[in-house]
């Protein structure tokens, strides 16, 4: 009878386990899509995702090479945090008829929340090359019913249950938007973007000379434009927030890529003698390997032949990939 007990708890203890693991979002990485691959921006065809006012799907099955692929598109380039797809939104804009503009993405949960349970929520994103400026309160709303963001004005109640506090400027790098909360309702949809208006939102305009994706925005307003990926809720905090172990963290924090802009020798230092070889990608714009190999530690790559213009780097060290922007410019 003890051991019948003994069995019963721990197959009760392994199925709450994974179903904890459970991502409650659908199509979370975006990569799945209704009837057709994007082809121009507003082509908004993720499975399972609602656009509200004008948000963008980026997929690399555009083979236009421009509008919305992946990773050279109208909005900058990018790879994609996971898999090939992601989407974007403006999380601040003012245009001379809009000056509480924002767009949204938004989709019905896989299950209902569960009112007084603990969960955890995480986004990655990535500002846009081709934006003006950067804002904070990009962030993540949970609601028990849908909301209608496409009227306007729209109504932004300066409330979400997940947010970003600082300025979001890294448009090199994926940066996780990530928090917690208990459900105090029970929460059916969320919704990403902005939900606080232009008096609850930090921004900084960088110069305004600057080109303004899809020249939409006044050069003296802001304009901040997201790429959004690998959408999570979970009970588990491990599957919203993957740990790296501190040895991975070194790993990244030690890597030196250097000088950049280039001309013509891209030098890679990783700082740990246990490194003894580097394997490396070079991509062009489109997304193409323009040259591969391995290197020793603290060796360098020969990029003397190739044309002016942005690629990206691409280093793998054990299980560590890591992708860095790349200027090659020749005065």
């Amino acid at each position: 009878m003890k051991k019948l007990l003994l069995i019963s708890v721990i197959i009760s203890l392994s199925f709450s386990r994974a179903f904890s693991q459970i991502n409650l979002v659908p199509n979370f990485s975006f990569e799945e899509y209704y009837y057709a691959c994007p082809v121009y921006p507003g082509d908004f065809l993720p499975l399972n995702w609602n656009a509200y006012k004008s948000p963008d799907y980026f997929n690399a099955c555009d083979d236009s090479l421009f509008y919305v692929s992946v990773p050279y598109n109208a909005a900058g380039y990018q790879y994609a945090n996971t898999g090939f797809a992601y989407s974007g939104l403006y999380a601040r804009a003012s245009t001379n008829t809009f000056t509480n503009y924002r767009e949204i993405i938004g989709c019905k949960l896989i299950d209902t929340l569960i009112i007084g349970t603990k969960y955890y929520v995480s986004f990655y994103a990535s500002l846009a090359e081709y934006s003006n400026c950067a804002s904070n309160k990009l962030g993540a709303l949970f609601t028990t019913t849908p909301v209608d963001f496409n009227v306007w004005p729209i109504p932004l109640t300066n409330f979400s249950q997940i947010y970003t506090q600082s300025v979001m400027t890294d448009s090199v790098n994926w940066v996780i938007v990530t928090g917690e909360f208990y459900a105090d309702s029970s929460y059916t949809y969320l919704y990403i973007g902005n939900l606080y208006d232009n008096l609850h939102t930090d921004s900084i305009l960088f110069d305004t000379t600057t080109y303004i994706l899809f020249n939409t925005c006044p050069d003296s307003l802001c304009c901040a434009y997201y790429y959004i990926d690998d959408v999570c809720v979970s009970t588990d905090s491990l599957t919203c927030n993957p740990l790296v172990s501190i040895n991975d963290i070194n790993k990244l924090n030690n890597i030196n890529i250097f000088p950049n802009p280039v001309a013509d020798i891209i030098n890679v230092n990783v700082n740990n003698p246990q490194i003894k070889l580097i394997y490396y990608n070079l991509f062009d714009i489109y997304g193409r390997t323009v040259k591969q190999g391995n290197i020793e530690n603290n060796g360098n790559i020969n990029i003397s032949d190739y044309k002016e213009g942005i690629y990206v780097l691409q280093i793998k060290i054990n299980n560590i990939t890591i992708n860095k922007k790349i200027i090659i410019y020749k005065p």
